[in-house]
């Protein structure tokens, strides 16, 4: 389907496969199905667009998968130091 999507709208595949991905992960370091307004983690995607600026994380996003990431490692240290 990607692919098929790069044919018809011209654009490079492997920029559109790397993008892909990074959504997918971004899904799981966010532990939700959530999509933003703008930037990596919206909804669609103007494939026309593909070299603007608008293909990161939102503040807010980047904001919730640092705080999850150090919950999860603040939990695992403690883990370890529990016996």
């Amino acid at each position: 389907a990607i692919a098929e999507r790069a044919r018809r709208t011209g654009g490079r595949l492997p920029t559109i496969v790397g993008r892909v991905a990074a959504h997918e992960i971004g899904h799981l370091l966010l532990g939700t199905h959530h999509h933003a307004e703008r930037g990596l983690m919206r909804p669609s995607w103007d494939l026309a667009r593909l070299d603007r600026g608008d293909w990161g994380f939102t503040l807010e996003d980047a904001a919730t998968i640092r705080a999850r990431l150090q919950r999860r490692a603040a939990a695992s240290l403690i883990a370890r130091a529990t016996p």
